[in-house]
């Protein structure tokens, strides 16, 4: 049992080696070149200076490896220069050079070099820094912009004009040698490449079963008891740590000193803009390399220290085992070359196409020869260092972006809000790493090198588990989390799985719905069969099955779905059953159990996927340090948990605190259990230095980023509410560890809040149509709802009584379904323009009450003479609830038609204003929706004439069907493209990030003629071909109608929508270069639909 109050002799403050140095930056000599010209002028010159510094000959690769150790030994040397005072670098700059190659002799013999060779290298660095601070520049204002990983992530791996989508082009024609470059546009190469990756990488499912589990298992898997067992286990470790918690008063403050100025020094920050700016001479250059490199080495080592320790369980220092030294060694190295990889990724993605040997030279430069490992006689290095590259893994690397890509699209915007994509990518590359500490294991163990081609199989097959494990955990933990706050969840997102009663004939709350379905999975986990057609059809359906059988797939090729699947089961089970209220109490243990449970599975089951083998004392610290995490993550969300009415120990903890006075329940201090966990980890390693720095960072960590998220009211709110009764502990974090927060870093947690921040961006306007409509459409379907206008005047009864004849018949038509592509459309392009969309919601029902009003007139006798409109009867055929006798029907339609129009207009008008847009914008809209219906009764009568007189240009056939497509359905499509940016431009509403002068309306016009012609060219393919396609078929022949097809063919109608659609989606990349994916979906849906 560990002590109350642990004393030992490493209790010692650390001031005296933090003093502040002056730097004298406000003296610094003026005379200096600004940054930009001076190199723009060594940009010019590098490639002569490098020329002449070189040796004539060669370097074999033993003389590239000494020549990499003499700069290690050089920037060793320089490291030293560099913590100097700016003074002291000024008056010395000039005599670096000179005393480095005085030293050559001596540097010669350290490695068994020749003199000359060693004089040549120290030459050859001076030669290059300013190539080397160039390159240095560009990587990390490349990687530190916030808008990198959007454009990486999202859009530029689907562009072909980079270096990236140079190999993925050549790839593709590698696989397609046939193919005509004059059929095929690059991107429609690309986009046949990526399907066939998808299509060959993609894990293939055992289609003998249903559930391909239930073949792996004698028997089903007792999940009952099992989770008995865990919860039995837990309460057992939860219980000794509790009752050693209760007997501490308050958390040892020098031990959390020790351990966060450890965190301290293992934590280095990367060069900013304004180091660049300053780097004027030699010595400031070179700190900027310095400054990188142990930037790069630290957090190369936090990383391994966060797996080996939180992840797996492992103890450094005295009580490590043998081999745990040489293991982080050899993990470094790896993640290293993992990185490597990453880094050529992205710069390839952002690199044009002629500038591929520049990124060759900066990976090479500033992370393959600069942050190299230092050498170690023990390390096991791979061949030529090359693990998951880009080159050789085009494939596999273009399968994860894809898959990605395809997820975000996929998500509702409810789970992209709240961080799903972030967990998925961080699932994703966290099993990857993991499989990576799995390689270094196996290489120590064995003492072998492994051969590359199975490290990258492997190492994929790893990274696929996790995207499918990421999957799985973004789902259902985003949802458990907001599930909670579900009255500002909007049903429709739940609408589709809400298709049962209990048994007192109720619909299902939100939370029966989730729980009803997650006991589904946890069945089918355990072994259940199931029936695939009777699982809801939701955008995310068919990923969910993908995610299930590719699980399957891949676990049980190495022989671990058992486990996996047995501890994804109790997963799911632990976080079905950790349910609380914010109206009852809870004791510690209640709150606390829940929280070891999921932690404790969540990192087995990755433990498991990464198949790393765990010592049983390992095994048993993870249950304590993955709980320790959960802490951590309850603590930093502490705010974001309260608001989304969340139990956790935090906001539990803070609700009852004013209670607590007056009542005999008690309970314990979670920001003390919090510390008092990491002190124990600490004392258990033996006061270990990286054991300890990893504490005292996450501690810092946590605090910072409740003021980065909050503010630092926030922050002091937070240790009032959880040490204010503790002084010496309050004034030690708000003061001295505020005071060094701008020292504290945290790379994952900062790239995982510019992705969701990227992500919400994209999946904004990029989302596919179905999640769209999934996420939209009940919001446009309740809206249109038409009510009583005289419902709050006096009227007569007979008055009431006619007017909801007219009501019922708009309804009828208006609520009868249909594609809703209109209103739709226009919310799409008001997302692209950052509107908010409740406040274009009445644009949006005006337009599809005009549109609806167009039909109605259009099924008439007089027009079309249609009786059946979205497959039931016209409004002219239709007696609604026998309100109204049969001869009444079309003079009740006409005039529901001319009321829609009136309604229309008082919608637009009024409720435009009333949401902020003003009377000008508003008449400017009016105006341009008045032109437009005009334009289309113009196609309508061209239409009518052409049907029942025939076209007068008989040569000029196709050119009048065009018109008469422009002016009856495009102008109709243009209108709710236009008028979202007419609101745009004349709107303060509009975010600042849109660009006003970029909005380009004629092309925008041009868009909706284009769709019109493709939709007009689709129909007409329908009424001969297709089938339930909600109106009596061959109804052109019937009436005689001339048709793109009775013009064209079937055949070449068919080729001129695949002409057009090339067309239209080129347009729509004109029209909005910063993606507008959910359009491009609507002009493919136009041509591709089946009714």
């Amino acid at each position: 049992m560990l002590s109350n109050e642990p004393s030992h002799s490493r209790f010692k403050k650390r001031n005296n080696q933090n003093k502040k140095r002056s730097h004298f930056h406000h003296n610094r000599i003026h005379d200096h070149p600004k940054w930009d010209e001076y190199f723009s002028k060594a940009r010019t010159n590098i490639s002569s200076n490098a020329e002449r510094s070189q040796s004539s000959k060669n370097l074999t690769d033993q003389e590239i490896q000494q020549r990499q150790l003499i700069q290690q030994y050089i920037f060793s040397k320089l490291g030293a220069y560099v913590n100097k005072s700016r003074l002291w670098q000024l008056t010395h700059s000039s005599h670096i050079k000179r005393r480095l190659l005085d030293e050559s002799a001596h540097i010669a013999d350290i490695y068994s070099l020749t003199k000359d060779f060693v004089y040549e290298s120290i030459n050859q660095l001076f030669t290059h820094v300013d190539n080397y601070v160039l390159k240095l520049h560009r990587l990390i204002q490349n990687r530190s912009d916030g808008s990198v990983e959007s454009n990486v992530l999202f859009q530029k791996t689907r562009e072909s004009n980079n270096h990236w989508g140079l190999l993925q082009l050549q790839r593709a024609k590698q696989i397609f040698p046939n193919i005509n470059n004059e059929e095929f546009t690059d991107d429609e190469l690309l986009q046949k490449y990526y399907n066939h990756i998808i299509e060959t990488l993609t894990p293939k499912p055992d289609t003998a079963s249903s559930n391909c589990i239930a073949q792996l298992r004698e028997q089903p898997f007792d999940l009952n008891h099992a989770y008995e067992q865990a919860e039995n286990k837990g309460r057992e470790v939860l219980g000794l740590m509790l009752e050693n918690y209760r007997k501490r008063s308050i958390p040892n403050l020098g031990l959390i000193q020790e351990m966060i100025d450890l965190g301290f020094e293992h934590m280095k920050r990367a060069p900013t803009k304004e180091d660049f700016e300053d780097a004027t001479n030699f010595i400031t250059k070179i700190s900027l390399l310095h400054k990188t490199k142990q930037t790069y080495e630290s957090g190369l080592h936090n990383v391994a220290d966060e797996f080996m320790i939180s992840r797996f369980g492992k103890v450094f220092g005295a009580n490590a085992l043998p081999t745990t030294a040489h293991l982080n060694k050899q993990f470094i190295y790896l993640i290293h070359l993992f990185l490597k990889s990453i880094s050529q990724l992205i710069m390839m993605i952002h690199i044009e196409r002629d500038d591929n040997e520049e990124i060759i030279s900066i990976i090479n430069t500033v992370i393959g020869k600069l942050f190299a490992t230092k050498e170690n006689s023990s390390l096991i290095k791979l061949n030529n260092d090359d693990l998951f590259s880009p080159k050789l893994n085009i494939d596999q690397w273009t399968w994860l972006f894809e898959k990605w890509r395809d997820a975000l699209r996929t998500f509702p915007m409810m789970l992209t809000k709240v961080g799903a994509f972030g967990r998925l990518l961080r699932t994703t590359l966290g099993v990857g790493i993991a499989c990576l500490f799995s390689f270094a294991e196996t290489i120590v163990n064995n003492n072998q090198k492994l051969d590359s081609v199975f490290v990258n199989e492997e190492l994929f097959r790893a990274l696929q588990m996790g995207f499918y494990f990421g999957i799985a955990y973004a789902i259902v933990d985003c949802v458990q989390d907001e599930i909670q706050n579900s009255n500002n969840i909007s049903s429709q997102h739940f609408a589709v799985l809400n298709i049962e009663q209990n048994e007192n004939g109720r619909l299902l709350t939100l939370v029966e719905i989730l729980d009803k379905w997650i006991l589904i999975m946890e069945n089918l986990l355990s072994g259940g069969e199931f029936n695939r057609q009777e699982i809801p059809k939701t955008p995310l359906t068919p990923l969910l099955l993908e995610t299930f059988d590719s699980l399957i797939a891949l676990t049980k090729s190495i022989g671990v779905t058992r486990a996996a699947f047995n501890d994804l089961a109790l997963l799911l089970r632990s976080q079905r059953m950790d349910k609380k209220t914010t109206e009852n109490f809870y004791d510690d243990e209640e709150l606390y159990l829940g929280a070891m449970l999921k932690s404790h599975f969540s990192y087995t089951c990755i433990i498991y996927m990464a198949n790393i083998q765990s010592t049983p004392e390992e095994s048993e610290r993870l249950w304590m340090i993955p709980f320790v995490a959960q802490l951590t993550d309850d603590c930093r969300d502490f705010y974001e948990d309260f608001q989304s009415n969340s139990v956790t120990s935090f906001t539990h903890y803070a609700s009852f605190i004013g209670r607590q006075q007056s009542s005999h329940k008690n309970l314990l201090n979670p920001f003390y259990v919090f510390l008092y966990s990491c002190c124990d980890m600490y004392l258990l390693s033996g006061c270990d230095m990286q054991t300890g720095a990893f504490v005292g960072r996450r501690i810092a960590r946590t605090l910072r980023s409740i003021e980065i998220n909050l503010g630092a009211s926030a922050l002091r709110e937070f240790l009032y509410l959880f040490c204010g009764n503790n002084l010496p502990l309050h004034d030690y974090f708000w003061i001295y560890v505020r005071s060094r927060f701008s020292n504290v870093t945290d790379p994952e947690k900062s790239l995982i809040r510019v992705i969701n921040k990227a992500s919400i961006k994209y999946a904004r306007t990029n989302r596919k149509l179905e999640t769209y409509i999934c996420d939209h459409l009940k919001q446009v379907e309740d809206a249109l709802h038409i009510h009583a206008f005289n419902k709050n005047k006096k009227s007569l009864s007979v008055i009431d009584r006619d007017e909801q004849l007219l009501i019922s018949a708009m309804n009828y038509s208006v609520t009868a379904g249909g594609k809703r592509l209109r209103p739709l459309l226009m919310m799409m392009v008001s997302d692209l323009y950052n509107l908010e969309l409740k406040n274009v919601l009445p644009l949006a029902c005006g337009m599809e009450y005009l549109h609806t009003s167009s039909l109605i007139l259009d099924d008439l006798p007089a027009q079309d003479n249609s009786d059946l409109r979205r497959g039931r009867p016209t409004l002219h055929k239709a007696v609604i609830d026998d309100d109204i006798p049969e001869n009444l029907c079309e003079g009740r339609a006409q005039l529901a038609a001319v009321d829609l129009i009136a309604i229309s207009m008082s919608v637009i008008n009024h409720d435009l204003v009333k949401n902020g847009f003003s009377p000008e914008c508003v008449n400017q809209v009016v105006t341009e929706i008045s032109l437009s219906m005009h334009d289309l009764c113009i196609g309508q009568m061209m239409d009518l004439r052409a049907a029942h007189m025939g076209m007068e240009r008989k040569n000029e056939l196709l050119d009048e069907l065009d018109h008469i497509a422009w002016f009856k359905t495009g102008k109709a499509i243009e209108i709710v493209l236009i008028t979202p940016a007419i609101l745009a431009m004349s709107s303060s509403s509009s975010s600042s990030s849109v660009n006003v002068q970029s909005i380009n309306l004629n092309n925008i016009r041009e868009l909706g003629r284009l769709m019109g012609i493709l939709f007009q060219m689709r129909d007409d393919l329908l009424d001969v071909e297709g089938e339930n396609i909600g109106k009596p078929a061959a109804l052109d022949v019937k009436n005689n109608t001339v048709t793109y097809v009775s013009v064209l063919g079937a055949e070449g109608t068919r080729q001129r929508l695949k002409e057009f659609r090339q067309q239209t989606l080129k347009l729509v990349n004109e029209c909005w270069p910063s993606g507008a994916g959910t359009i491009k979906d609507v002009v493919n849906y136009i041509v591709d639909r089946k009714n």
